[in-house]
């Protein structure tokens, strides 16, 4: 796998995705949600599949479990 990550990434295809990133529909799946009082903004707290992009590009989004604030 880190081979074909290497590889790609010589071309400008780059993995995206991390715990503790801003949710946004445009780059994110949002596999799963659960409320939380620790977050002010809905954030990836899991990331099931990182996403994929080429330079603004998305090839596939990031799969993720999203925390909303609770109202």
């Amino acid at each position: 796998m880190k081979k074909l990550v290497d590889s790609l990434s010589k071309v400008g295809v780059e993995q995206y995705g991390e715990v503790g990133d801003e949710f946004d529909p445009r780059l994110h799946e949002a596999l799963m949600q659960q409320p939380s009082d620790d977050v002010e903004t809905p954030t990836v707290f899991l990331v099931m599949q990182p996403g994929y992009r080429m330079g603004e590009r998305v090839i596939r989004a990031a799969r993720v479990g999203v925390q909303q604030p609770e109202d």
